[in-house]
């Protein structure tokens, strides 16, 4: 299954049209783990590219530990 199919409109509708009927449990039983990850990571790598473009945060900041 490659990612492109994955995300596509018409598999979109096809995922939709699963979880309204069956839920989460059908959805994960029959397209299994892979789509629910495929997901997760997507919106994952989306957001932190967002946080850190917006300047939400730095990875490099130390702090001193001071109050003040």
């Amino acid at each position: 299954m490659r990612l492109k199919s994955i995300f596509s409109r018409e598999k979109g509708k096809e995922y939709r049209a699963v979880f309204k009927q069956q839920g989460f449990k059908g959805l994960v039983k029959k397209y299994g783990w892979k789509l629910i990850v495929a997901v997760f990571m997507y919106y994952l790598i989306r957001d932190s590219i967002l946080y850190f473009a917006s300047g939400g945060g730095s990875i490099l900041t130390i702090s001193s530990g001071a109050a003040h």
